[in-house]
């Protein structure tokens, strides 16, 4: 996400479904062509370029943002933490007529969801000066699904 500091203001975003592995959680955004967007205002008054590189091979993309200078010894991060983790309920299991006694088989498989607060900040230095709360979400835990044979052999 643009960490250029505060001039940049996130007005538009969304998260994954759930957490991508790639990012802290908390510091995805889905953007998909006719769908989601992330869309943001530039507050700084100087022009803002976009560059964006696409690596189809490894299917990664990154984009690199470049405005006004910020002062020297100054940087901005963004970062995400875990505030929470949420357990899945427990599996939920379906009888199935076509498998025999014995054989199961995972149909959707469980997943710990998640509460997540994403946060810039401003160093100075190397040092952190300033925190600045952006927003939190939640990645809904995903209770599992499990068919269990019921057929005699």
């Amino acid at each position: 996400l643009l960490c250029s500091g505060p001039e940049m203001e996130i007005t538009v975003r969304k998260k994954h479904s759930w957490p991508s592995s790639y990012v802290d959680y908390g510091l995805d955004a889905t953007v998909s062509t006719g769908g989601p967007d992330l869309k943001f205002i530039n507050h700084s008054g100087a022009t803002l370029f976009i560059f964006a590189y696409a690596d189809i091979k490894n299917y990664t993309m990154t984009i690199y943002t470049y405005g006004a200078p910020l002062p020297d010894g100054v940087t901005y991060q963004t970062r995400g933490e875990t505030i929470k983790t949420l357990e899945p309920e427990a599996a939920e299991m379906i009888n199935d007529a076509t498998l025999t006694i014995g054989t199961q088989v995972t149909e959707v498989k469980e997943r710990q969801g998640y509460v997540a607060t994403a946060y810039r900040d401003k160093l100075v230095n190397g040092q952190v000066a300033e925190t600045e709360e952006l927003y939190t979400d939640t990645y809904k835990a995903i209770q599992g699904k499990i068919r269990v044979g019921t057929k005699e052999k």
